[in-house]
């Protein structure tokens, strides 16, 4: 299965964890990196495209008419996260792509894609629910671009009309690329498959949207932050009563429940210290 990971800048520590994790769980699969540095990348399961190749893109011009953030700080991470989901078509597009495995900068991964195939719907975006108006890239896997681009195109024309739907469903915030998705879902609910998180939805294995993650490592760059429960979070009612917990021990990451392991297909690390929840048999091939 082809991986494709977007990231504009110099590329961090974490971020060639998160693809060593990848080559390391993955035998064959391939990795697709955008960005504007390749300086670390040199692997022959590796492909680098400079994001400069697409500045003509129809859909990032679009969006980054449409949706500057501006009411919120400076942080250049609202806009990059919302333009991820572009370039993400565009990328995969380039290289004929149907199919492919997405996820945030700061999340690990402890499966293979065949050990966890069964879970997902075909022609479908599969992905991650944070809280109850929230998608999020903790994990996802696209099924069919066809289908990744309508879901684009929706979003396109919910960015045109942002004030109707910031103030119908958020009170007026912005619209950040978490609450675009979901809206993208509340419009085209048929294009979407929400991923297991709780242990209702699936006894063999979940998926960390950002929660049992950043309860495991905190928050990033904040001290003494490990074991933090989000009350927005989907999980929280279960974690707060100490239902389930996440633990990270040998290279597997899994809930307890009832004396019970579930195992989690990942860790959605907000403080960035992946090296801290590496998978068995993990090789740093980049460097």
């Amino acid at each position: 299965m082809d991986y494709i990971f977007y990231y504009s800048g110099e590329i961090p520590k974490h971020v060639l964890t998160s693809l060593n994790a990848v080559l390391s769980v993955e035998d064959d699969s391939k990795i697709y990196f955008c960005g504007s540095d390749n300086s670390k990348l040199d692997h022959d399961r590796v492909t680098f495209i400079n994001s400069n190749y697409f500045f003509d893109s129809h859909y990032i011009n679009k969006i980054e008419e449409l949706e500057k953030f501006e009411r919120l700080d400076n942080n250049p991470l609202w806009k990059t996260s919302l333009q991820r989901i572009f370039y993400l078509y565009e990328i995969a597009n380039h290289f004929n792509i149907d199919k492919f495995i997405h996820f945030d900068n700061d999340v690990i991964i402890f499966k293979s894609f065949d050990a966890i195939n069964t879970i997902f719907e075909n022609s479908k975006i599969n992905i991650t629910k944070l809280s109850k108006d929230m998608l999020i890239f903790g994990y996802s896997y696209i099924d069919s671009l066809v289908t990744y681009k309508k879901v684009c195109d929706t979003l396109v024309n919910i960015y045109e009309n942002k004030k109707f739907y910031e103030d119908k469903y958020y009170d007026g915030k912005s619209l950040v690329e978490m609450r675009g998705l979901y809206l993208s879902y509340l419009e085209e609910n048929k294009f979407f498959n929400i991923l297991p998180t709780l242990p209702k939805e699936n006894n063999n294995f979940l998926f960390d949207p950002g929660s049992y993650g950043q309860y495991l490592g905190g928050l990033h760059n904040k001290r003494f932050s490990k074991r933090y429960i989000d009350k927005d979070h989907q999980t929280y009612d279960l974690m707060n009563s100490k239902e389930i917990l996440p633990v990270y021990v040998g290279g597997k990451a899994y809930i307890n429940l009832d004396n019970q392991k579930i195992d989690l297909v990942n860790l959605h690390v907000h403080s960035k210290k992946l090296d801290k929840y590496l998978p068995k048999n993990y090789v740093e091939f980049l460097k």
